[in-house]
């Protein structure tokens, strides 16, 4: 009997051992899982702005705007564009970065009348890349930017030399993550600090991500909470 319960004791710690990596490794790919559909619709959620920019700045009238600034083109096509795109705010520069244009539709023209970031700091967007993709926060909140060298519309591959910059913006308003949680089917918390503390259930799951800035420091950071009936803690 002694034997019989020692072998019976040591079946139950394997098990029990077992048991527990099968938990930890399903745990760890619902995880992945998650994390990877999230970041996918994030990506889904930012391409009508990241469009908007790249499809209006290889644009021959853009070109000529730069140059020629017409306040009833700008409206025509700008303007109009903002809710085509879900965007909330555009603008355009010349080679000096000198303001051409700009547009909002947060009755912000005041405060964003200009692009958002130090003026020593817009030389170092392009530095790289015809194109460039940072978040600031605001005095209208925390707000995402696209930007892209305004070109020819034969100058697809951007190689000629640039004629100016638009950029575009829209707002991580509350129902902008409402929206963002609803359609993850999750809580997502914007904060300043990396770790929010939060009582998490037993079959929760929590990751975070980090939002960069033009100056390629963080800004702020998203706290994602899900739950999986897969997950138990």
């Amino acid at each position: 009997m002694l034997f019989l319960t020692l072998i019976f004791l040591i079946l139950f710690i394997f098990y029990g051992i077992y048991e527990q990596k099968r938990i930890t490794s399903l745990s760890n790919a619902v995880q992945l899982e998650k994390e990877f559909v999230f970041d996918r619709i994030l990506e889904i959620q930012g391409k009508s702005l990241k469009t908007f920019s790249y499809d209006y700045s290889y644009w021959d009238d853009m070109v000529k705007f730069v140059t020629s600034p017409d306040k009833k083109w700008a409206a025509e096509h700008i303007d109009v564009s903002l809710d085509t795109y879900a965007a909330n705010a555009a603008w355009v520069y010349n080679l000096d970065w000198q303001l051409v244009y700009s547009v909002n539709n947060l009755k912000q023209d005041d405060l964003l009348k200009e692009l958002p970031i130090p003026k020593d700091a817009f030389g170092s967007l392009f530095k790289h890349l015809p194109s460039c993709h940072f978040f600031v926060n605001t005095p209208a909140g925390l707000m995402e930017f696209w930007g892209a060298t305004i070109q020819s519309s034969v100058d697809l591959q951007r190689k000629e030399l640039a004629k100016g910059y638009f950029f575009t913006s829209r707002l991580w308003g509350q129902s902008y993550i409402n929206e963002l949680s609803r359609i993850t089917d999750s809580s997502v918390i914007l904060s300043d600090t990396e770790n929010i503390p939060i009582r998490l259930k037993k079959d929760a799951i929590e990751f975070s991500r980090i939002i960069i800035g033009g100056d390629n420091h963080p800004v702020e950071y998203i706290t994602v909470t899900s739950t999986s009936q897969a997950v138990e803690r």
